[in-house]
Order: structure tokens, then C-alpha cells, then sequence
């Protein structure tokens, strides 16, 4: 006998579900299952690693041609959107779930071969230090398997920017570590997925193919967004030498592109940036710069709304603890000069012996 697992308090039949998340956490259990239902709730339920604070400008996110300045303001204002948003799909927490372990394979292996620089934190004691491929906590003495990578935090409170790089190599160019796969060519390169793309006619049938190796190979550069957003980087205080790691998701194949950083590349972002910094202090949201988008359009009734105020970029006033017990001193880069705030800090590499 087969038995099928029900949701408990169904919505009526006459019942029209609105809500994003709810619709799509039924959209689960319309498929008979016996394992496959219950992970996709549980992805579900215990939310995305990818979602951010809406407190800070994320250098990934202002990066991307579709980035909408004026919603941006909106949610640095504290404004809730009046729309619905876009539901997070289970296939969509996986995808984000499948790429952090990328991250964290390639960061793994940097570590070993001893180049890999950043924070680390140690489980046992709890010690949170800046360091370059450590093998032991240098507070408890535990083994290497108990420390955990946290990457290289960047953040500037004069222009709200906030954001964590994947590491850099020693102290000497910052990494992107970037898995690609077929959406990410859909979003970032797709003319180039069009040439590849055949339609050849099968028995009567029009069947769409991909080269993918021929795609693959055709990828002799950074994608534009990738390089915005190590730019945006160094800006903040990284090397200004950006070593971009990609791996293929369809095959495996890795590639290395090595870019150097020229601010005229993120000029306009700049702009945008301290535009919506001015705003903010003026209490007058920016125009869209693509005349009107999806994200934008959310808020324009919460604009004719007062927001409470809200206090940006909640961030830890001390940096980590060097390798001595001591503290890394913060380090101001190369911002212009009008972008040095009081909050512009970045932790630089120490040696074990805490100089």
C-alpha cells in the first residue's frame, strides 16, 4: 500500500494562494515522494544562504547591468517593498548551496598549498584571526580541521558598500572564485550561448543543441559584471591584482584570467554610488537609470510613505585578533579622498609572530 504525505491545513479549493513563499512550498507536495518532498521543504523552510542585509550596497549586486540604483536607496532607506517578490525556488537554494561548496573546494585547496590569506576562526576556542594558511589555532593550539575559512571582509561606512571577496593569494592579488554554468551564460554572456546554440531538424522534429565545448573554449575573458565586482574590491582596499578562477560546471574544466585594476571601469558605478549617498542625506530617492524597472516599481508607494529611520552597515568596530593575541590594525586604501570615512577599513596580512 502506498501512502502519500499530505500538507497539514491545506488551502480551501475556492482559495487563491498568493503568498510566494507559501505557493511555492506547495508546489512540493503535488508530486507523490518518500524522501525528495521533504528535502525540497526543508530547503525551503530553513531559508537561503544567499540572502543578504538590505543595510549595506553589495559589491555582487551593484556589479550587474541590471542593478537599479533607485532600489537600492529603497532598501537603505528601510523601505519594504509593496509588491510581491520573486519566491525563492528549491532549485534556486541549491544552485546557490552548490556553488559555495565550489568556493569552498577551490579555498581549500589554496590553503593547502599555503597561499590562501584572510580570517580564519578556530571551533574549539573561538579565535577569529587574520592570517596566511594557518595549521593551527595559534590561541588553543587545535589542529587544522577545526579552523574554518571566513573569507575577507571589505567595507566602506561613508558610502554604505559592504561586501567579502573569496580570498586573496598571500597578500598579493585578491581571487573570484566563479562557477559557470549554462544560467550564468543566460545572464552574463548570452549572445555568446546563441552562437553555440544549433536547431537541426530530426525526423520532422526541430531539436535545439549546444556546443558545449566550443562555448566552453569560447570563454577567453572575465565576464564585465566579474570584473566590476573585483574592481569594486580594490576600490575597497584589495590588491589591486584580481585573479579570476572559473570552473565549468558541465565539465569540470578550470580556467585562470588575471586582470588588473583600473577605476575608470567602475567610474559610473562610483557615481551611482555616492549619488545614492547623497540622497540618503537629502532624503531624495534617485531617478531609475533604466528609465523604470521591475525593482524600483516595488516601492514607489512605500516612497510616498515616511520610513523609519535606519542605522547602516552594522559591523564589528574592532578587527580580528592577530596570530599574538594582539589586534590587526586597520588599513585606509585607495578610496578618493572625499569616500575616506571613519568606516573604511580593511585588515592586512600579519606574519605568525604578529608583525
Amino acid at each position: 500500500m502506498t501512502l502519500l504525505r499530505r500538507i497539514s491545513n491545506p488551502p480551501s479549493p475556492g482559495r487563491t494562494v498568493t503568498d510566494p513563499r507559501l505557493k511555492a512550498l506547495l508546489e512540493t507536495g503535488k508530486n507523490p515522494s518518500r524522501l525528495l518532498g521533504d528535502v525540497q521543504r526543508f530547503v525551503l523552510e530553513s531559508g537561503s544562504s544567499s540572502e543578504r542585509p538590505t543595510d549595506v550596497l553589495h559589491p555582487s549586486e551593484i556589479a550587474h547591468d541590471d542593478w537599479c540604483r533607485r532600489a537600492a536607496y529603497c532598501q537603505l532607506a528601510g523601505l519594504k517593498p509593496s509588491g510581491l517578490t520573486k519566491p525563492l525556488h528549491w532549485r534556486m537554494a541549491m544552485i546557490f548551496d552548490e556553488g559555495k561548496e565550489i568556493h569552498q573546494l577551490w579555498q581549500n585547496r589554496i590553503w593547502a598549498i599555503g597561499r590562501l590569506t584572510g580570517q580564519f576562526l578556530c571551533l574549539k576556542c573561538g579565535h577569529f584571526w587574520w592570517d596566511t594558511a594557518p595549521n593551527h589555532c595559534f590561541q588553543c593550539s587545535a589542529a587544522q580541521a577545526l579552523l574554518v575559512y571566513r573569507e575577507v571582509p571589505l567595507f566602506n561606512r561613508g558610502l554604505h558598500i559592504a561586501g567579502h571577496a573569496d580570498g586573496f593569494d598571500r597578500d598579493e592579488a585578491v581571487i573570484e572564485i566563479k562557477s559557470v554554468g549554462l544560467g550564468t551564460l543566460r545572464f552574463e554572456a548570452p549572445q555568446l550561448l546563441k552562437q553555440h546554440t544549433y536547431r537541426l531538424n530530426i525526423n520532422g522534429r526541430e531539436r535545439e543543441f549546444i556546443d558545449y565545448d566550443g562555448l566552453w573554449d569560447a570563454i577567453r575573458r572575465p565576464f564585465p559584471s566579474h570584473i566590476r565586482q573585483a574592481h569594486l574590491y580594490s576600490f575597497l582596499g584589495a590588491p589591486e591584482d584580481e585573479i579570476f578562477l572559473y570552473q565549468c560546471k558541465w565539465n569540470q574544466k578550470v580556467k585562470e584570467f588575471v586582470v588588473r585594476y583600473r577605476e575608470e571601469r567602475i567610474a559610473d558605478l562610483l557615481d551611482d554610488v555616492r549619488l545614492i549617498k547623497r540622497a540618503l542625506e537629502e532624503h531624495k530617492p534617485p531617478s531609475c537609470r533604466h528609465g523604470g524597472c521591475p525593482e524600483c516599481e516595488l516601492y514607489e508607494e512605500s516612497l510616498d510613505r515616511p520610513a523609519r529611520p535606519r542605522r547602516l552597515i552594522r559591523r564589528p568596530s574592532t578587527p580580528p585578533a592577530a596570530p599574538n593575541g594582539g589586534r590587526v590594525p586597520a588599513t585606509v586604501q585607495r578610496p578618493r579622498q572625499q569616500d575616506q570615512g571613519p568606516g573604511l577599513q580593511r585588515v592586512r596580512r600579519l606574519r605568525a609572530n604578529g608583525t
